[in-house]
């Protein structure tokens, strides 16, 4: 490499990070974003969560089954003594659930009638009514298991045979990809994407509105950059934090660059097209900001409307999204040819600043 090379590169990166906001973008801001983004997620699953304890019975069954939801991990028992006080609570968000023990429940149950159990729970938070639906579940389930033995014995059925009256069918259940339950393997890769995504596209746009003069190589530098900061990114997710990988960070890496591709061909076209930074970063935000919505991570994407479909094909994070989840395992990159296609729209731009003095 010349001379003259040497010093156009040097002095066309410092000119993407002569701007303050840009350098910013580029540099510290990400590595915070990041580290509050782990912060959040980092314990994986949600523990100690709010419950009221309702027991109207007072017996040594219901004192069972309020020992195995404390033995939850999940849950943290608090007693109300009555409902309606536990109903305002949960209506003033101080509790997620409610668990009820009715009066002569343990009496019932012993006679080999059905009582009633209610158990109540906030959906409006999905993520913390699925975990306290499913805590609730297996802990009362295993309560009443023993419970049910108790009282299969006391009508006569012999020990042996007491197990096999009460589940004649076990069933196994086996959580696969992710068998901790945990929320950080799922949740945190497809909000650094949606984050990456977002960077990428306003350097992109603020480069474009620092002038024509040298932006072909500013564009090149800046896509160098963030190939070289996303595989800082995905070392430390798959490597530092430990998330589940099952096949290379090498096709994670790859793959970047479709998706970087992808990512300036659209924004670069925006910005060409529109000629003002603000709005196309306006243009680029309403398109880009919603990104962790249509990965399909916290919403089936069959599910979606076909708007919702429209959209999200718009956005290169959702092909690159299925080969991130999957830890680089899925070698078929079959789903990264929406990016190669989206990255072709660098070529009108390529022309349109072919001119264009270095």
């Amino acid at each position: 490499m010349t001379r003259s090379r040497v010093v156009l590169l040097h002095r066309s990166f410092r000119d993407l990070l002569s701007d303050p906001w840009q350098a910013s973008l580029m540099t510290w801001l990400p590595v915070l974003l990041g580290i509050i983004l782990w912060g959040v997620f980092a314990r994986g699953l949600p523990t100690e969560l709010p419950v009221a304890w309702v027991d109207m019975d007072n017996t040594a069954t219901s004192r069972t089954l309020g020992r195995h939801l404390e033995a939850s991990p999940a849950i943290a028992l608090t007693q109300f003594a009555d409902g309606r006080s536990a109903q305002l609570a949960m209506r003033q968000g101080e509790m997620f659930a409610l668990v009820q023990i009715p009066a002569h429940f343990g009496e019932d149950l012993m006679a080999g009638r059905t009582p009633d159990l209610a158990v109540r729970y906030n959906t409006q938070f999905i993520l913390v009514g699925k975990r306290l639906y499913s805590a609730a579940l297996a802990s009362l389930q295993g309560g009443l298991a023993d419970v049910g033995s108790l009282a299969t014995l006391a009508s006569g059925v012999p020990a042996e045979y007491a197990e096999q009256a009460l589940s004649p069918v076990k069933v196994e259940l086996k959580s696969m990809f992710n068998p901790d339950l945990s929320y950080l393997p799922f949740l945190l890769p497809g909000i650094m994407l949606a984050l990456f995504q977002l960077l990428v596209m306003a350097t992109l746009v603020n480069a474009v509105g620092r002038g024509r003069r040298g932006l072909p190589l500013r564009i090149a530098l800046l896509m160098l950059w963030w190939w070289l900061m996303g595989g800082i990114g995905l070392l430390v997710m798959y490597e530092g934090l430990a998330l589940p990988m099952s096949g290379s960070l090498w096709v994670l890496w790859l793959a970047m660059i479709p998706l970087l591709g992808a990512i300036a061909g659209m924004m670069l076209l925006i910005a060409l097209i529109v000629d003002d930074p603000v709005r196309a970063t306006s243009i680029g935000g309403a398109l880009f900001a919603p990104a962790f919505a249509y990965m399909g991570v916290s919403f089936p994407v069959n599910s979606m409307p076909w708007v919702a479909e429209i959209w999200r094909v718009l956005m290169p994070s959702t092909h690159y999204v299925p080969l991130l989840l999957q830890g680089g395992g899925n070698h078929n990159w079959s789903s990264l040819w929406p990016l190669f296609l989206m990255s072709l729209l660098l070529l009108p731009v390529a022309r349109r600043y072919r001119g264009v003095s270095l």
